[in-house]
């Protein structure tokens, strides 16, 4: 098992309006992953509602995110943070799935791939023994219905 190399990463979290293809991203948040300093920390004002559900998970309101930037007013400086850095998500497959379908709401071009990037939950789950990639698998395919 490798260690995760820090030097030059930042670590992505995102928040999201639901589960399904026609949700997007609400809240996108990135740290350098040596310092902790935040690069982007953002609510987004998604073009979906939020319901029950979803805002009992994260907390965020449509109240909250009504006056916040939309997503293709932080795009491109999402792609910029990216470009040269590792990184590191926990869920990539589902946070990346995710970038992309609310840059698709905006015909906005996704970068094909971060200089590299890594899924810590997937490391985590082999670091802990218990990953098993079928059954992943399962899930996202639930998730993405």
């Amino acid at each position: 098992m490798q260690p995760i190399d820090l030097h030059n990463a930042v670590i992505l979290d995102t928040e999201t309006t639901g589960l399904s293809v026609r949700d997007e991203i609400c809240e996108v948040s990135v740290i350098d992953a040596l310092t902790g300093q935040p690069l982007l920390d953002t609510l987004i004002k998604p073009t979906v509602q939020m319901f029950g559900t979803v805002i009992s998970i994260h907390g965020i309101t449509n109240e909250m995110v009504s006056d916040a930037p939309a997503y293709s007013e932080i795009h491109d400086q999402l792609m910029t943070i990216f470009k040269e850095r590792k990184v590191i998500i926990y869920n990539k497959k589902f946070d990346i799935s995710f970038i992309r379908q609310s840059a698709e709401k905006y015909n906005l071009t996704v970068a094909r791939k971060a200089s590299s990037s890594f899924c810590a939950m997937k490391w985590y789950a082999e670091f802990y023994g218990e990953w098993n990639s079928r059954r992943v698998e399962q899930i996202y395919v639930l998730l993405r219905c």
